[in-house]
């Protein structure tokens, strides 16, 4: 989630899968090597032309009002960690936090106005179609895109999943349609 720069030692001792890059899929593998789990089997989704969706569930409210907006992904067993990144308008939405009931780690930041990063990792398959809630703050009666920036998702065995994000509208219930 971008949360911190790590020292030259730390990205080496982090970089489980050796690519280069520390991400959610290392998070998998960390996990795994912790719980003292074997290296996982290398899965392979059955259709190449298949991808996994991730969305946000409505997304309606009315300024001065906290809301509530899920993030949902379908096909989520088959998935065991991931990183997003999301961006509206902030002189309509503020993130104020992020909630998760699905058993995996999760981590967020909403640092930089109107950028949302979250990242989250299992050691196995998720168990929850909605990974996050994302409480937002409407700061305007007008209208937003809640648009997915990036939508990195990997299965259990660490590999890189073809996922997409489709985008919704918050739309402020006093809006005239």
């Amino acid at each position: 989630a971008q949360l911190m720069i790590p020292t030259e030692y730390q990205f080496w001792a982090a970089d489980m899968n050796n690519d280069g890059d520390v991400k959610a899929n290392d998070a998998t593998l960390i996990l795994r090597t912790a719980a003292g789990l074997a290296a996982p089997g290398r899965d392979v989704i059955a259709n190449a032309d298949r991808y996994i969706a991730v969305m946000f569930s409505e997304a309606r409210g009315i300024a001065g009002e906290r809301v509530s907006v899920p993030v949902r992904i379908y096909d989520a067993e088959m998935l065991a960690s991931g990183e997003i990144c999301i961006v509206y308008d902030s002189t309509v939405l503020r993130a104020v936090d992020v909630l998760s009931d699905s058993g995996a780690l999760l981590v967020s930041n909403a640092s930089e106005p109107g950028i949302l990063r979250i990242a989250f990792a299992s050691a196995n398959r998720l168990n929850s179609q909605t990974i996050a809630e994302i409480q937002f703050d409407v700061l305007a009666d007008t209208a937003s895109l809640l648009k997915f920036r990036t939508v990195d998702l990997y299965g259990p065995d660490a590999r890189l999943v073809d996922s997409r994000g489709m985008d919704k509208e918050f739309r402020p219930w006093a809006m005239i349609p």
